[in-house]
């Protein structure tokens, strides 16, 4: 009786096993594929600004404008449209000694200059350069230039 139990059950898994033979035995196993590496993209080249960037002195009691963007390696040059102001980099009125017109020297004293004068700063490094008018700061004659890591020039 349990050898006629036997033949029966393998009669009826017979078809299957069968299947699942032949299923196995076509299968066959693809080689592996490298995983491709993604190539470095370029970052966007940008066309470089001006190499000179104007900033008018004692139009009213300002500059103007008042807040510059800038690249590193770029001048900022201050021109003056009125008697009586500064140039001085600072802030909240109090020199840093960072730079300040007419000539970099003594800037804890300024010297005031006059209508017609140009004064010239290249910033070679990002960050943000405050700076005010030392006769005029506590009247808001300020300004902030923000340097940022020179672009990528296109080819």
């Amino acid at each position: 009786m349990k050898a006629d139990i036997r033949i029966r059950v393998a009669v009826i898994l017979l078809p299957f096993v069968a299947t699942a033979v032949a299923l196995l035995s076509a299968t066959q196993t693809a080689p592996a594929r490298p995983t491709p590496t993604p190539r470095p993209r370029a970052t966007p080249c940008e066309h470089l600004p001006p190499p000179v960037l104007n900033v008018t002195v004692g139009q009213g009691l300002a500059f103007v404008p008042n807040i510059l963007y800038a690249t590193e390696g770029q001048t900022v040059c201050w021109n003056w449209v009125s008697n009586g102001h500064s140039v001085t980099s600072g802030i909240n009125c109090m020199a840093n000694g960072w730079f300040c017109s007419p000539d970099n020297i003594n800037c804890s004293q300024p010297i005031l200059s006059n209508s017609g004068t140009q004064y010239c700063v290249t910033f070679n490094s990002a960050g943000f350069y405050y700076y005010f008018c030392a006769a005029h700061c506590t009247m808001g004659m300020t300004g902030v230039i923000n340097v940022s890591l020179r672009p990528r020039p296109c080819p």
